[in-house]
């Protein structure tokens, strides 16, 4: 009787190659490569996500709030200063009015409006609602570690096309967005209509980290007095253009609390793209205080962590993603509350 080698044809049994090794090596390789990305992806889109419901939620508070008080939230309120002008010292973020319509209602009602400066007293008084974290003001793609502190914000309201955080005698828009320091808007001083004008964004926090300049969240100070008061988006943005370390310092602590207003806890502006190239800077001096932080001039753009643009809302409510790519031109149109802008087509 005749013997086969053991398979059932009669035909010698036949292993893999080298060659052929590798190519299922490499194949194998790929595939888990392909399966890794696309988790990462499935969770990049995941917390995009997250960042759009509580944009969503911060844009329907501000619409509970304009039912309730028939303007949406001023950033900032001045009071007479006994010389026929005004003291902006009521220096209470939109995101703290807008408590009331997040679900934070008791949160709320523990704010002392009558001390609302940055000051070692006003702060005491206001400790305890400063150090609390709302989670719908966190972006979750931009979860990082921090330090202990007052509770973090990445959400911030556009002050336009400007950038003065402010009242200023030289910038004529100043009070062009959506938002203006010392005043409150409603719904008929939009001439450009709710829909073309955008009224919020997502900003990166800073990376609490006293290392090197990080774009989207750090922002650098001027190397010195008198860099850069009362200039138009444009002549701040050539500034900050040139701006370097060590010249300029640069300071991590972006977003540290959302219950005051300033450039650097509540504001951005549209003097540059999203994402852009230009580094964000402020154009004074700061002493190194939280009242200090409350910063009135520079460029403060939109950023974040999604890859190609960020999320806004629009007055009327609406959210939607806007490209890193949109021409400058139209970035600022979109900026303004009242400016007749043809959007240029992208």
């Amino acid at each position: 009787m005749r013997r086969t080698s053991g398979n059932e044809g009669g035909r010698p049994l036949r292993g893999f190659t080298l060659i052929e090794l590798l190519v299922a090596v490499f194949l194998v390789g790929v595939l888990a490569a392909l399966a890794i990305a696309g988790a990462q992806s499935v969770r990049a889109r995941a917390r995009r996500a997250g960042c759009l419901t509580h944009l969503v939620q911060i844009s329907l508070a501000m619409h509970n709030y304009l039912q309730a008080a028939g303007s949406f939230p001023p950033i900032m309120l001045g009071r007479p200063n006994g010389a026929g002008g005004e003291a902006y010292s009521h220096l209470v973020s939109a995101s703290t009015r807008l408590l009331p319509h997040l679900g934070q209602a008791p949160l709320y009602h523990s704010v002392n409006f009558d001390r609302s400066r940055p000051s070692p007293i006003d702060l005491d008084l206001n400790f305890t609602a400063m150090t609390t974290t709302v989670a719908a003001f966190l972006c979750p793609d931009d979860a990082r570690a921090t330090v202990p502190g007052y509770g973090r914000n990445g959400y911030r309201f556009s002050v336009g096309p400007t950038a003065m955080g402010g009242p200023d005698p030289v910038d004529s828009a100043w009070d062009s967005g959506a938002f203006s320091g010392s005043k409150t808007y409603r719904p008929a001083d939009f001439a450009d209509g709710l829909s073309n004008t955008i009224g919020v964004s997502e900003r990166l926090q800073g990376d609490w980290t006293r290392g090197p300049f990080r774009r989207g969240g750090d922002y650098l100070g001027p190397p010195g007095p008198g860099f850069g008061s009362n200039r138009s988006a444009d002549q701040a943005v050539a500034l900050c253009s040139g701006l370097r370390e060590p010249e300029a310092i640069a300071d991590s602590r972006g977003g540290e609390t959302w219950f005051y207003t300033g450039y650097a806890f509540t504001l951005y502006n549209h003097c540059a793209t999203p994402n852009g190239a230009v580094p964000d800077c402020v154009l004074e001096l700061t002493p190194d205080t939280l009242h200090g932080r409350s910063l009135r001039e520079g460029v403060m753009s939109a950023t974040s962590l999604h890859s190609g643009g960020v999320n806004v809302a629009f007055m009327d409510g609406s959210v939607r993603f806007v490209r890193d790519a949109i021409h400058l031109a139209a970035w600022r149109a979109l900026g303004t509350r009242s400016g007749g802008e043809a959007v240029p087509a992208e």
